[in-house]
């Protein structure tokens, strides 16, 4: 990977990241769309070990 490119990626991560912490709602929509979470908050199977401070849900 060149400077460039590296420097293009971490600028695309870092807004990305930005935007999935922006607000509560787009946290959780982010966790939704990766099977983290259900639409209902609970943790799904695979994750249900993973420590999320439940005020973060």
């Amino acid at each position: 990977m060149s400077e460039k490119e590296y420097t293009d990626y971490l600028a695309s991560l870092t807004e990305f990241s930005k935007e999935i912490t922006a607000t509560r709602e787009a946290s959780r929509e982010f966790l939704i769309e990766i099977g983290i979470v259900d639409k209902n908050g609970e943790k799904t199977k695979e994750y249900e070990n993973l420590c999320i401070q439940p005020d973060q849900t």
